[in-house]
C-alpha cells in the first residue's frame, strides 16, 4: 500500500442496515461485521434500497465512535441514495456530513485478505503520522473494483481533523 492521497467529499445520504461492534470483539470470534456482510449478501438486501445514487457500489460506514479505536461503533452496510425519505422496514438511513479524507486503496486480492490488512496498514499509518483521524465517519468503498472477490481493490476513506 502506498501514502494515502487527501480528498474533499460532498455530503451522502446512505441507505442499510447497521449493528454495533468494537475492534476488540471483531479480532476475538464475536464478529459482528462478517454476521452483517453475510445477511447483506444472503437476502440481496442492495435491490431492496430505493433511489439508488450508482448502481454497483455499495459502502461500508463506520460512524458513532465511542473511543477512538479502542471503544464501540456504529457499522453500516448500504448504499449512496438520492433520496432518502423512502427507508424499508428493517433498514435505516445515515447522512454523511461532507468532510476531508485520506484515501486508502488495498491491494489486490481476496477481499477476505485484503480488507483487513489495509486497516492494519492504516492503522500502523495514523501511528506514525502526524494527521490527525477525527472519528467521525469512514467508509469503505465497494465498486466495480471489488465484484471479484478474488481480485478485489477497495477504497477505505478516513476523515481527518
Amino acid at each position: 500500500m502506498i501514502n494515502p492521497r487527501i480528498v474533499t467529499s460532498s455530503e451522502m445520504n446512505i441507505i442499510g442496515i447497521a449493528t454495533r461492534t468494537t475492534n476488540q470483539r471483531e479480532a476475538n470470534g464475536n464478529e459482528e461485521i462478517p454476521k452483517l456482510w453475510e445477511r447483506f449478501i444472503t437476502e440481496q438486501l442492495e435491490k431492496d434500497i430505493p433511489n439508488k445514487h450508482l448502481k454497483n457500489q455499495i459502502l461500508s460506514v463506520y460512524a458513532d465512535y465511542e473511543n477512538g479505536v479502542q471503544g464501540i461503533y456504529s457499522y453500516m452496510i448500504g448504499s449512496q441514495v438520492n433520496d432518502s425519505s423512502n427507508v424499508p422496514d428493517g433498514m435505516v438511513t445515515r447522512r454523511i456530513p461532507g468532510g476531508t479524507y485520506a484515501v486508502f486503496t488495498s491491494n489486490k486480492g481476496h477481499i477476505s485478505k485484503v480488507v483487513p490488512e489495509a486497516w492494519a496498514f492504516i492503522w500502523n499509518w495514523f501511528q506514525e503520522s502526524d494527521t490527525e483521524r477525527a472519528f467521525t465517519y469512514d467508509f469503505e468503498l465497494y465498486d466495480e473494483r471489488s465484484l471479484e472477490r478474488d481480485n478485489a481493490e477497495v477504497d477505505i476513506y478516513i476523515a481527518i481533523k
